[in-house]
């Protein structure tokens, strides 16, 4: 049985087996069909005109045309050598790339340990700053367990979504509640500052474990890659006589 035929250009065809294979190659989701076959298409249009206009006889092409397919040849060499490795970082690589580079670990803006409470009623909202005020925060929250929704989370400040937040969040100062806060998405907040971490400030290596871990495996990628150029170039005789001269 003949694969389905997907998309047409003049007499080149591509089919579904062809379209699977592209994905594949080039780690595309099939969900993502549309643009593999518009791609291919936009490929196709354009090397059938320069076909037809000679280009892919002229010399030009066929320099250029050569030296990629030795740059390409390289290209996925290094890649399938790369992916038949695996790459474990340790505990003690991640604390000695921490410790040598201190000075890219640092807190580029002012850091929030935010508590924020979120209420289903403005009223609700303005009963609970009330209670904060005339008691305090731990009588307030006992006081409202069923009707609010809170979290703690760590925020820069560019990162609080709305313009009104990073400004009265900016003026707070530590254990400080803010006013009310509108999410306009029909919910209301008041946010509490546990903790103001200053710009300049180190970031705790057990914030940044993945982005290390990261950074490791890129450096190793390229000393594996170096060990396999090393072994490469002990396999032939060169000889660049330009060198001598």
């Amino acid at each position: 049985m003949q694969p389905e035929i997907i998309a047409k250009v003049g007499d080149s065809v591509l089919f579904e087996t062809d379209l699977q294979a592209l994905a594949r190659v080039y780690g595309i989701p099939l969900s993502d069909r549309k643009q593999i076959i518009e791609e291919w298409i936009d490929s196709e249009v354009y090397f059938q005109e320069a076909k037809n206009r000679g280009i892919t006889n002229s010399s030009k092409f066929k320099v250029i045309l050569k030296d990629s397919e030795k740059k390409l040849a390289k290209s996925i060499l290094e890649e399938d050598y790369v992916q038949s490795k695996v790459f474990e970082i340790t505990d003690s690589e991640i604390e000695n790339y921490y410790n040598s580079h201190l000075d890219e670990f640092l807190y580029s803006q002012n850091v929030f340990v935010l508590t924020k409470l979120n209420f289903k009623q403005f009223e609700t909202a303005i009963e609970f700053r009330n209670s904060v005020i005339q008691k305090n925060w731990e009588f307030a929250i006992k006081s409202y367990p069923n009707n609010v929704i809170w979290e703690k989370k760590i925020v820069a400040q560019s990162d609080l979504h709305l313009p009104q937040l990073q400004r009265t969040i900016s003026l707070m100062e530590e254990d400080e509640i803010s006013p009310i806060i509108d999410e306009q998405d029909s919910t209301f907040s008041i946010y509490k500052t546990e903790k103001i971490i200053p710009k300049g400030t180190q970031i705790p290596k057990e914030n940044i474990i993945d982005e290390i871990k990261v950074r490791v495996e890129i450096m190793k990628r390229a000393r594996s890659l170096e060990q396999l150029r090393r072994d490469i170039y002990s396999k032939y005789q060169i000889e660049n006589y330009e060198e001598t001269k």
